[in-house]
């Protein structure tokens, strides 16, 4: 499988070049791709939450999943999944 680099933000991320379309039947990964990658982000992400969205879409939306990382104080040069210092 071949990788391309894409960056979001300051985000970087190795995308296939070809996803397995059969195991993501409800698209969400890619309205949720549109929306991080687009411009607007916080008025789309309040616009889909409010026209009633699939559970998949609520679930990485909602407001309520911040509280799984609000307790931690990120530091700008540190990683959110290893703590280890960014090169």
């Amino acid at each position: 499988m071949t990788y391309s680099k894409q960056q979001i933000g300051r985000v970087h991320l190795w995308v296939p070049e070809e996803l397995p379309r059969e195991h993501y039947a409800d698209k969400a990964e890619d309205t949720l791709h549109e929306l991080f990658t687009g411009k607007d982000i916080e008025r789309k992400r309040q616009t889909i939450l409010q026209n009633n969205p699939s559970w998949a879409l609520y679930y990485h939306l909602s407001p309520r999943r911040g509280t799984l990382v609000r307790w931690y104080e990120f530091i700008q040069c540190r990683g959110v999944t290893s703590g280890h210092r960014s090169a």
